[in-house]
């Protein structure tokens, strides 16, 4: 049963398109990691350093690629 669902915007899925291989296979296991487990998985892996933002990104969240790549989002349950 699927645990969250990630929904790219139409920027984000042009800018999939121009990761490095590396950095897309790594969202990839990310994006796989929320949906089948949540974000809550995530903190059982320190590397991707999962956080709330704040300020003008309140309600978002944050989690590290690599040390230079992250990914912003928001979390949301699956319909149905």
């Amino acid at each position: 049963m699927k645990q969250a669902k990630i929904s790219e915007s139409k920027k984000a899925e042009k800018d999939l398109d121009k990761l490095p291989k590396e950095i897309l296979r790594a969202y990839e296991i990310w994006a796989r990691l929320i949906e089948d487990h949540g974000t809550l998985m995530l903190r059982k892996f320190p590397g991707y350093r999962d956080e709330m933002l704040k300020g003008e990104w309140l309600g978002y969240r944050s989690s590290r690629l690599n040390l230079q790549w992250r990914v912003i989002y928001q979390a949301s349950k699956p319909n149905g």
